[in-house]
C-alpha cells in the first residue's frame, strides 16, 4: 500500500484515511526556525511526577502538518512532533534528512472504541511509516545516567524498529525498540562501536494495544523491558545485560521501520503518547507511570 496517494492509512479503519491527497512529487520540505506550543490543542494530563523528564510526545498535542504552522488534522501527514518537555528546537522531532521532500511522513489518526474496543474514548495516534523517521536534529543533549521510556502504543508483529536512540552523529551505536514476527517486543542495545547487540524481549500480541516501559541502565549494565497489555492490571518484566562504552547517546528517532528501506510498506505501529526521563526511574515510579497511562487510555 502506497501512502503517498489518496488511499487508506495502514490501520484503524476510515478514521485514518489520508485526506491531504499528497501528490507523488513534492517540493523540498525545509525545517522551521521554531515550533509553537500554541497549536490550539489541549495539554495532555499531568504526569505523576516530572523529575528528570527529558521528552514528552503526545499525538493529541504538538503534531504539526507539512507547513509546520498548524496542528495536523486526523488523516493528514505529520512533519514535526513537538517535545512538550523541552524548549530547545533540537529536542523536538522533524522529518529526517533522507526524506527531503516529505514523501513518506507518518499519518495522524483519530481512533475510537469502534476501532479498538479497549480504548476508553476517542484519541489521536501517530501511525508510523517505514521510510521516514521523525528525528531530533543532532541534539547535543545526552543521557549519561541512562534513561526510562514509557509509551502507549499499538504494535504489529513484524520487522519494525519504531524507536531509536543514537549519538548526534551516527557511529553505529544505538538503543532500538522494535517488534519481530515472533510476536515479541524487544529492547536492543549496541553501545560499543561495531560491538555486539544485546537483546531483551517480552511477548506482545500482534495488533494489540498496551503500555510499554523500558529502562536502560549503563551503570548497572542492564536493560529492563516492561509490558502491560490494555485491560491488564499488572505489568510483566524481563531483564538483560548490556555492554556500554564511549560517550552517551541522546538523539531520538521515531518510526522508519528498517532505517534504510527502499520500498513503501505500512508498519502497523501507532504511537499515542511517549515520555522519556534522563534517569532510570525506580520500580515504584515506573508502576505509577504505567498505571497513569493505562488508566487514561484503556478500559
Amino acid at each position: 500500500m502506497n501512502l503517498d496517494r489518496d488511499v487508506d492509512a495502514p490501520v484503524g479503519g476510515s478514521s485514518t484515511n489520508v485526506t491531504d491527497k499528497t501528490p507523488v512529487t513534492l517540493a523540498p520540505l525545509p525545517t522551521p526556525a521554531i515550533l509553537s506550543r500554541a497549536d490550539g490543542q489541549p495539554e495532555p494530563s499531568q504526569l505523576p511526577f516530572s523529575n528528570g523528564l527529558f521528552a514528552r510526545f503526545s499525538a493529541g498535542k504538538g503534531a504539526y502538518s507539512r507547513d509546520y504552522t498548524k496542528s495536523a488534522e486526523p488523516g493528514s501527514r505529520v512533519a514535526a512532533w513537538l517535545n512538550l518537555a523541552a524548549d530547545e528546537k533540537e529536542r523536538s522531532l522533524f522529518r529526517d534528512g533522507g526524506d527531503t521532500n516529505g514523501m513518506h511522513l507518518p499519518v495522524l489518526g483519530r481512533f475510537s472504541p469502534e476501532d479498538y474496543p479497549v480504548l476508553k474514548g476517542i484519541t489521536r495516534g501517530l501511525t508510523t511509516t517505514n521510510r521516514t523517521a521523525l528525528t531530533a536534529s543532532k541534539s547535543e543533549a545526552t543521557l549519561p545516567a541512562g534513561f526510562t521510556l514509557v509509551a502507549v502504543l499499538r504494535l504489529e508483529a513484524g520487522d519494525d524498529r519504531f524507536f531509536r536512540l543514537q549519538a548526534p552523529v551516527w557511529d553505529s551505536r544505538f538503543v532500538h525498540l522494535g517488534t519481530g514476527y515472533d510476536e515479541k517486543v524487544s529492547g536492543i542495545n549496541r553501545a560499543i562501536k561495531d560491538g555486539p547487540e544485546n537483546r531483551v524481549s517480552l511477548p506482545w500480541k500482534n495488533g494489540a494495544l498496551g503500555v510499554l516501559g523500558y529502562r536502560w541502565n549503563p551503570a548497572a549494565k542492564e536493560q529492563i523491558i516492561s509490558v502491560r497489555p490494555a485491560g491488564a492490571l499488572t505489568a510483566t518484566e524481563a531483564k538483560g545485560t548490556i555492554e556500554v562504552s564511549d560517550p552517551p547517546l541522546g538523539t531520538i528517532a521515531i518510526g522508519k521501520r528498517g532505517f534504510g528501506d527502499s520500498f513503501d510498506s505500512p508498519t502497523g505501529t501507532i504511537l499515542f503518547e511517549l515520555v522519556m526521563f534522563d534517569r532510570v526511574v525506580s520500580p515504584d515510579e515506573l508502576k505509577q507511570l504505567m498505571d497513569h497511562f493505562a488508566g487514561r487510555y484503556f478500559r
